[in-house]
């Protein structure tokens, strides 16, 4: 069972600038960085007991 993955807006924004930063030194390496970062939202959203548990104090 995969879970639903929300991120933050402050998360999407730094995405979308790191992003960025790999698009001004090279193309292949922004698409690289998007593919690896889907890679590992997927892979949280299906393994989710591989990290460990934090709760608000």
């Amino acid at each position: 069972m995969n879970y639903k993955i929300k991120l933050l807006p402050i998360v999407h924004s730094d995405l979308q600038k790191a992003k960025k930063w790999y698009q001004n030194k090279n193309e292949a390496l922004a698409k690289e960085f998007k593919e690896e970062v889907n890679k590992e939202i997927d892979y949280i959203a299906a393994h989710p007991e591989h990290y460990q548990l934090k709760y608000k104090a």
